[in-house]
């Protein structure tokens, strides 16, 4: 559902298409769906620290790309929710793509985009091992799992050595 573009009820027939749910059954299960989507994307937010700790990297000239795997009624939701057209360079998107994470043509796309920049100068920071950061690091770039507050001080610890930023720069709120 990822790589197909679509509105959520779109999508969500698909799926059940896909796994033969019964007519009987399909507006329940449909509604459901409906539901449990509408509750997860309302959740959204940013980890403390991470809106500010983008914002600084931006003003010292790091290009940021997002690269996400989400259906297209999910990404509007996100994106307007946390206001991110302002807030990145680039967005590389799975359902406008037609493929997604961990699909190495993502990283393709990125380093194609930035061919003087070495693959070791390059960033991942993702929230799932597995789908965000197995293939970059396989590429030879520099990855982060952040999945909360305390992994975003180590980010900014690993920035901070790396010698891409100074703390007085770029605090964590």
């Amino acid at each position: 559902l990822m790589v197909i573009p679509g509105e959520l009820g779109q999508l969500l027939d698909r799926m059940l298409d896909h796994f033969g749910i019964y007519p009987t059954r399909r507006a329940a299960v449909k509604r459901a769906a409906q539901e449990a989507w509408l509750r997860d994307n309302a959740s959204v937010s940013w980890i403390p620290g991470a809106h500010g700790l983008l914002r600084g990297l931006r003003s010292l000239g790091h290009e940021l790309v997002l690269m996400t795997n989400s259906t297209e009624p999910g990404w509007r939701s996100a994106a307007k929710r946390l206001g991110l057209r302002g807030e990145l360079d680039r967005f590389l998107l799975s359902w406008e793509l037609g493929f997604a994470k961990p699909d190495p043509r993502m990283w393709e796309l990125v380093e194609s985009r930035y061919p003087e920049v070495p693959r070791e100068n390059f960033w991942m920071v993702g929230d799932r091992d597995g789908d965000d950061l197995a293939v970059p690091k396989e590429r030879g770039w520099n990855v982060v799992l952040v999945d909360g507050e305390a992994s975003l001080h180590e980010l900014h610890r690993r920035l901070v050595g790396n010698g891409l930023i100074l703390i007085a720069d770029v605090p964590v709120e």
